[in-house]
């Protein structure tokens, strides 16, 4: 029917906008006229699963079953739901009908074996991820899977094989990394797991730690000195990203070395991460604004400019790529009870001195790529960001008590050379 085409039309568009609750009234529309249409019941079912309400997707699915029993994308689908919601074997009987269905689905039987390895079948799974990875040689998730379940089986080799693989397909894989550096640690070669910590920390936002990950604060703040890359960052509307190498803290790092012993495999990190520094100042806090030490040694002895960011990570377009914590401040180095020694080393980057404790420090961290600046040897300085990327929104200039007119002058035409010029305001 014609109109019924009118709604499902609408209710695709509605999903492009990610607006599932309107889709959902055009598939309701849509199947009250073509009440034996499964694929506007498949339709509204992914829109309830987008929505998280698992129960009603099930039901949908479960329609769309019945009206098509060759539906392999339904029963696929209805297997990630149930397994949202604790029904595992039942998930399991679902992806076997969908495999039955599409026998050359890669993706069904890396979910079946992904389910499996949850129920600790660990050589079931293992077999599945085997027929994932011939039907598609490049499943970085196969073999990042397959090596995951090959680990809880002791086959430490075998499993470090599979995470070579997926990271020669993948290479921002952090679970790749992560696991590959536990059953390097289980064969006792400490320095090449650290290593493999030390590149998925960064990749993974945090997100293998029990720790508390993402802070949100109102502002992030940037003391730099007034030269002519700081200014070209500024007019290009990025964020610059400083090496640790080329830090003025003495203290920075010392935490992880004091941890490893100057371990090769932590001191390599200089090769692939580059960390920026900021400070997360809270309004009501002006004593800490005014610090003349942040002045004192970011800023050129208040010769240089305070950046003030509005900060939003909800509005980062490149969230994945960054991680955001909040600097903590230790006599000595120190190892928690029952902590992983990938959290310790995650938190190493987070990590100084309580000789810097004024700072109240925010640090962002980041994976260098081949835009970094370099010195003549090729050695990493570091690397400029776009503000949009991080969710950051400059609002604020401070200029340093000592600040030139000149400088102040070459700042205000940089930033004239923005699209959001007329947003900035001037302090000083």
């Amino acid at each position: 029917m014609q109109l019924a085409n009118t709604f499902l039309i609408s209710a695709l568009e509605n999903i492009k906008l990610k607006q599932y609750s309107e889709a959902i009234k055009d598939f309701n529309d849509a199947i009250e006229l073509e009440p034996q249409n499964a694929s506007a019941v498949f339709g509204r079912g992914r829109c309830n699963w987008k929505l998280g309400i698992f129960a009603a997707a099930i039901a949908d699915f479960d329609q769309a079953i019945i009206l098509n029993p060759q539906y392999a994308e339904a029963f696929k689908n209805r297997a990630y739901c149930k397994r949202q919601i604790g029904l595992e074997v039942e998930a399991i009987l679902d992806y076997s009908n969908a495999i039955e269905l599409d026998p050359n689905s890669a993706d069904n039987f890396c979910n079946r074996g992904a389910i499996k390895h949850q129920l600790n079948l660990f050589i079931q799974a293992v077999a599945d991820y085997d027929r994932s990875i011939e039907l598609d040689s490049k499943y970085a998730d196969a073999f990042c899977n397959r090596g995951i379940s090959k680990f809880r089986l002791g086959k430490l080799e075998a499993a470090i094989s599979d995470f070579d693989h997926a990271l020669t397909v993948n290479p921002y894989d952090y679970l790749a990394y992560h696991y590959r550096g536990n059953a390097k640690i289980a064969l006792r070669k400490t320095g090449e797991a650290i290593s493999d910590f030390c590149r998925a920390i960064p990749l993974s936002m945090g997100l293998q730690s029990s720790k508390k990950q993402y802070i949100k604060l109102n502002q992030a703040l940037k003391f730099r000195q007034v030269t002519p890359y700081c200014l070209k960052t500024i007019s290009e509307q990025q964020v610059w990203f400083a090496h640790p190498s080329t830090f003025n803290d003495v203290d920075d790092g010392r935490y992880l070395q004091g941890l490893f012993n100057n371990d090769i495999s932590v001191n390599a990190l200089a090769g692939s991460v580059l960390a920026y520094s900021c400070f997360g100042i809270e309004a009501s806090s002006p004593e800490i604004q005014n610090d003349e030490q942040m002045w004192g040694y970011y800023a050129d002895g208040s010769r240089g400019i305070c950046l003030r960011y509005n900060y939003n990570p909800d509005l980062a377009k490149q969230a994945q790529l960054f991680m955001l914590d909040a600097i903590r401040y230790d006599k000595k180095p120190k190892l928690e009870e029952n902590e992983s020694l990938y959290d310790v080393i995650r938190h190493g980057f987070f990590t100084k001195s309580t000789s810097w404790t004024h700072e109240h420090e925010y640090r962002f961290i980041a994976m260098a790529s081949d835009s970094a600046v370099r010195n003549a040897q090729n050695e990493v300085l570091g690397q400029s960001f776009n503000e949009s990327d991080l969710g950051f929104t400059l609002c604020e200039i401070e200029f340093g008590s000592r600040c030139s007119e000149s400088d102040k002058e070459a700042v205000k035409r940089a930033i004239r050379q923005r699209s959001d010029a007329e947003k900035i305001r001037f302090i000083g």
